[in-house]
């Protein structure tokens, strides 16, 4: 068969027609995946940080913290250019990190999720132990959606190395349990509260207090 009667013989037509559906099936794909791989990113990073507080911050910050001074700051900042949305923290059984927001009337609000952090937003998270026994290898893990859609598709994780080791719960030094027991007291003052009353309020009892001093508990209420 002749180059001539091959092409004579072919029916074009239906070849167009595939070919058209061929480009057609390559240019709808084109058209969801290029928005999808160019669409706009949340990337999460983590470094420590250092924080300057006023004293009733840092006994406000102490009390919620278990009765513990805090252990590191770290800051989560979002350096990419699209919205993470439903922002989880968890670290290693027997400690706890919690976003810290300090307010300008000097208190403080701590959290273990944010709603969405915009581009450039970033956030102060705070360290503290939940028993006596440190952390050798601890690490901070991060959660995010990238769109306010529950699907499981949308959901990273980050997992950042804290250097150094997370140390266990230790005594407070005289000074920051005269600023705590004077917080408790006023507090306790305010809503009409017994002392032992306002310890019972924020989770605390008088053994805990004296945990915290490193003495033996008193059965003074």
């Amino acid at each position: 068969m002749t180059f001539g009667e091959w092409f004579a013989s072919r029916d074009w037509a239906a070849t167009g027609t595939w070919i058209a559906a061929t480009i057609a099936a390559i240019s709808a794909f084109v058209t969801l995946w290029w928005p999808w791989y160019t669409r706009k990113q949340p990337i999460l990073t983590a470094e420590l940080t250092a924080l300057s507080m006023s004293k009733e911050q840092i006994s406000k910050t102490i009390i919620a913290c278990n009765l513990q001074r805090p252990t590191r700051f770290w800051s989560i900042r979002n350096d990419g250019d699209g919205v993470a949305f439903n922002v989880e923290i968890k670290t290693p059984e027997g400690y706890e990190a919690r976003f810290l927001k300090l307010e300008k009337s000097d208190d403080i609000t701590l959290s273990s999720r944010e709603a969405s952090l915009h581009p450039g937003d970033e956030r102060v998270v705070v360290f503290y132990p939940l028993t006596t026994q440190e952390v050798p290898s601890p690490s901070l893990e991060t959660k995010w959606a990238e769109s306010p859609i529950r699907l499981r598709q949308n959901h990273k994780r980050r997992d950042f190395a804290v250097p150094g080791k997370l140390r266990g719960m230790s005594p407070l030094g005289a000074q920051e349990m005269t600023l705590v027991q004077y917080q408790i007291n006023r507090a306790a003052g305010l809503f009409g509260y017994t002392y032992g009353q306002m310890l019972e309020v924020l989770g605390y009892t008088t053994a805990d207090i004296a945990q915290a001093l490193g003495q033996a508990p008193s059965t003074d209420e």
